[in-house]
């Protein structure tokens, strides 16, 4: 069975501190990982530091890249 982790995410803080954290998991720098989820490493850092106009269907796209599923709950 597969051990899953589940955080809450509030803000464009929480989001890009779930994406840094599994980033480094990977063992992934910016400047590997923003290719791979076809961002610019300027990207990717402001979405890790919580900017908040980080645009959704990038952050979206990164967080999938990285193996991250989002989900909503009512």
């Amino acid at each position: 069975m597969m051990n899953t982790k589940v955080f809450e995410i509030d803000s464009s803080h929480s989001l890009g501190q779930a994406i840094r954290k599994r980033r480094k998991e990977m063992r992934l720098t910016l400047e590997l990982a923003a290719p791979l989820c076809n961002v610019s490493v300027p990207f990717l850092q402001a979405l890790e530091t919580g900017k908040a106009t980080a645009q959704l269907e990038k952050s979206i796209q990164v967080a999938r890249m990285l193996g991250l599923k989002l989900f909503i709950q009512e």
